[in-house]
């Protein structure tokens, strides 16, 4: 097999050429296959100060993928269908833990950033709502009246009870 080149139309309408060069190799029996792909390597380096710097590295990313996923929600690039709620992360969960204790613990602090992301949003019935609350009698000078505070937090956690169904309604509707 020869090489060939192709054309890739990408999502901002550019056009590129690549050139594939397949390798031919043989399988089992003898017969001759050609392989095209990509070959991820990965460098495994130990110690303290490596750690913390990848601990530090990742956890900026999964931050950037995070605030990557929450525009994409409010600008409708990310359907709510697609958010997955407690049944849909036991699903993953259960999935994960076939895969070691490493990717189990990478799962775990993935949701942990996730959660704490997530509170500290400026809506109502968050830890970030209280603190747009707080921010607003700074520059207000004077408290918010409380009964207008209470109404908005009341009516962001009812909200928030009817995300919850819906998400673990359609986690259900995953698992079957």
């Amino acid at each position: 097999m020869q090489k060939a080149r192709k054309k890739v139309e990408k999502s901002n309408s550019s056009v590129s050429e690549y050139t594939i060069n397949p390798i031919k190799t043989q399988d089992e029996e003898g017969n001759d296959k050609y392989i095209i792909g990509v070959v991820l390597q990965a460098e495994v380096t130990k110690g303290f100060i490596p750690s913390i710097s990848y601990a530090f590295n990742e956890g900026c990313a999964i931050l950037k993928q995070m605030g990557v996923v929450l525009a994409n929600l409010f600008t409708g690039g990310v359907e709510l269908n697609q958010l997955s709620g407690p049944v849909g992360i036991y699903s993953i969960v259960d999935q994960m833990s076939s895969e070691g204790i490493a990717a189990l613990l990478y799962l775990t602090a993935l949701l942990s950033i996730n959660v704490g992301v997530i509170n500290l949003l400026p809506l109502p019935a968050f830890d970030g709502g209280r603190i747009l609350f707080l921010i607003i009698e700074k520059i207000k000078g004077s408290p918010v009246d409380p009964k207008v505070e209470n109404t908005i937090h009341g009516i962001g956690f009812i909200l928030l009870i009817l995300l919850m169904l819906y998400v673990t309604f359609n986690d259900i509707l995953r698992l079957f």
